[in-house]
């Protein structure tokens, strides 16, 4: 591919992310902008308008602003229930969503209100 002409993949940026593409995920961005893909950051809460142009969103290791510098339980969920309804439609219409959830409390705050009775 040529650069900046592949499909865009936004990194979400806007919930508390502990990788970010200037920060911990900025080797994954170059190698993927190296390979044609539009890289951006998304920074702030997810909306029909904000992830409508991605082919592929990134979520790596989101946080509830409670559990920042506590990494103890409770885990509160990273997003909003509109944000799981709305990246739940975008990937059953074709989204692409690349979700990493390292160890604890990640995992909590990402999976838990994705997937509400997977055992954590």
């Amino acid at each position: 591919m040529q650069p900046n002409k592949g499909p865009v993949i936004l990194v979400d940026e806007g919930h508390h992310n502990f990788h970010t593409i200037e920060g911990r995920y900025s080797t994954f961005a170059k190698i993927l902008r190296l390979d044609g893909y539009v890289v951006n950051p998304h920074k702030s809460r997810f909306t029909p308008e904000s992830i409508r142009n991605a082919d592929v969103l990134v979520i790596a290791n989101a946080l509830h602003e409670n559990n920042l510098t506590r990494w103890v339980k409770p885990v509160y969920p990273a997003f909003t229930d509109e944000e799981i309804s709305l990246l739940k439609n975008w990937v059953e219409n074709g989204g692409s969503l690349f979700l990493v959830a390292d160890h604890m409390p990640f995992p909590g705050a990402q999976i838990k209100n994705i997937f509400p009775k997977f055992p954590l």
